[in-house]
């Protein structure tokens, strides 16, 4: 940033490098710095002038809202789909489905975002085109789930397409299992088969999905908090890097990565809930 000013003399520039410890070799840089993210210290903001802890805690709630909310639609959308679809396989309503979803997973983000602007917000000005609440007046629940059904809807249906898929395909290959056929064979309904049976063993592989694209989430929300000016942690990151505010783009990233640890510890930690033979496996590999 500073680099960039041709009026900066030398002495400037040297003051700066002491200041922001540029001065000393890389791998001191990093272990100071590690030492303070590990004390919750993620540094100040070039921009702002303020803990980049406090900023990140600011929109964290706003994104875990958004995402949150926008996951808990897809996978309800998505399991009902991927079941139906699955169960009533190369049927009318299987192609339908599966051609809606393959149409959801392949609209980029930033494009269906901005058509469903034009369309809901200028043309039939049925809701606004970004913010999470009008400036200006107190935050009501109506105002608050005016401004959310846009982003939410864009970020759903993202997520439903995608995820809908591998539901039907996880459910087809379990309903086909030697152990699904038995259970036909002794008269039980098909439904109590899906629900004792064939649920669980269909949810692992889903459940890898969404605890590996907990991160993959936050990229999502990046293009969708960007286009609706929603206050989130993907518009911080895109304001961030357009302002090479680095301290904000760094804790961003360290935040990404914890997330990714924990997304695949949490992967791990489900499997043993929805499969106790493989919790035994685990158990016996310690």
């Amino acid at each position: 940033m500073y680099t960039e000013n041709p009026e900066i003399t030398p002495e400037d520039r040297a003051r700066l490098e002491r200041s922001f410890g540029l001065d000393q070799p890389v791998t001191v840089q990093y272990v100071k710095w590690l030492g303070r993210v590990l004390q919750g210290d993620l540094g100040y903001s070039l921009i702002e002038r303020r803990p980049v802890l406090t900023i990140v805690t600011e929109r964290l709630g706003n994104t875990l809202y958004l995402v949150g909310l926008s996951l808990i639609i897809s996978l309800v959308i998505s399991s009902i789909a991927g079941v139906v679809s699955a169960y009533r396989q190369y049927s009318l309503l299987d192609h339908v489905t599966t051609f809606l979803a393959l149409v959801g997973y392949s609209l980029p983000i930033f494009w269906s975002g901005l058509v469903s602007i034009v369309i809901f917000a200028v043309w039939l000005r049925w809701f606004p085109a970004g913010g999470m609440y009008t400036l200006g007046q107190d935050p009501t629940f109506l105002d608050r789930l005016q401004h959310t059904v846009l982003p939410v809807s864009i970020l759903s249906l993202f997520f439903t397409g995608y995820y809908s898929r591998f539901i039907r395909g996880s459910v087809l290959e379990v309903k086909n299992q030697d152990y699904i056929r038995v259970a036909r064979s002794k008269g039980v309904k098909e439904l109590q088969i899906f629900i004792r049976h064939a649920a669980k063993n269909a949810a692992i592989p889903v459940v890898t999905l969404i605890a590996l694209n907990l991160p993959t989430m936050f990229a999502g929300a990046l293009f969708t908090e960007t286009i609706f000016t929603w206050p989130g942690m993907g518009r911080l990151f895109w304001q961030a890097a357009t302002r090479r505010d680095y301290p904000i783009l760094m804790a961003l990233i360290t935040i990404t990565a914890a997330l990714v640890i924990l997304s695949n510890l949490l992967a791990d930690i489900l499997y043993g809930v929805l499969n106790p033979q493989i919790r035994e496996e685990m158990s016996s590999t310690k």
